[in-house]
């Protein structure tokens, strides 16, 4: 009974030495390593877009600047999410970049691999009112894309987008249960 406790104490000391080594990988390396082994979990557009903001957006930011998932804080999220409000990004997408980083956060936290999840402490983002104003289409335009769609396998979407306001994505998503 003495060899097997010992044993688990020896265990129990490896993982936290382990843990400990893995809160010093770079922020960078540990958010491609948490996507990729993803890759199989989640479907291939959605990973494909993950992919699109680490290698386009976070990476080539935090690469930059070293740091290690241990070091990562709230203040270095928040002055990235503005940085990329401030040139060009809309709300929505530097919202799904906030997520792309907080789920890989959330998962070191439960690991143990950080000590806190810092993204309780990072901003929320709030969309703009929009300037441009909120134009409708007129009837004519509406009566000629009906006409032109008319007979054609894309009527339905356009109908369904047009009565009930979906998008793409929920017009495809639609089942006759629905």
């Amino acid at each position: 009974m003495g060899e097997f406790r010992a044993a688990k104490i020896k265990k129990d000391k490896s993982s936290a030495a382990k843990s400990k080594r893995l809160g010093q990988h770079s922020f960078c390396d540990y958010l491609r390593r948490f996507y990729m082994a993803k890759e199989f979990e989640i479907e291939k557009s959605s990973f494909n877009g993950y992919m699109n903001i680490l290698e386009n957006h976070l990476i080539p930011y935090f690469d930059e600047k070293g740091i290690l998932l241990s070091g990562i804080s709230s203040d270095e999220i928040n002055s990235y999410l503005l940085y990329k409000l401030n040139n060009g990004l809309s709300t929505s997408t530097v919202k799904k970049h906030k997520a792309v980083i907080g789920q890989a956060l959330q998962s070191a936290f439960e690991k143990g691999w950080i000590l806190s999840n810092v993204m309780a402490s990072v901003m929320d983002i709030v969309p703009e009112p929009s300037k441009k104003g909120n134009k409708g289409i007129s009837t004519e335009i509406l009566n000629s894309v009906f006409s032109l769609a008319e007979g054609t396998d894309i009527f339905i979407p356009i109908m369904l987008s047009v009565r009930y306001g979906l998008d793409r994505a929920e017009i495809l998503g639609l089942r006759w249960s629905d």
